[in-house]
């Protein structure tokens, strides 16, 4: 009985460090994952954001899209005025 329980034991404790160590792992790519989506954001922000003639290129989109679907554009400016 003994034996059986101590082979029970060292399997349920291999099985918890996989799954320990798979945890770390899987949280160390969501954090590179992140890390990869802010450094692009930023790059795009700053490559954007600072540009005037883009500016007025998107405002000017904005407008062609809120003219093309003005239903979508009227829910979009009711949630940003109520948040």
């Amino acid at each position: 009985m003994n034996d059986l329980f101590i082979i029970v034991f060292y399997n349920a404790l291999i099985i918890v460090f996989i799954l320990f160590f798979a945890y770390l792992y899987l949280m160390y790519k969501r954090k590179k994952h992140i890390n990869a989506l802010l450094e692009k954001m930023s790059s795009s922000h700053a490559k954007f954001a600072t540009n005037n003639r883009a500016q007025m290129q998107f405002e000017k989109r904005k407008r062609e899209w809120e003219r093309k679907h003005p239903i979508k554009a009227l829910k979009q400016r009711i949630k940003r005025f109520f948040n």
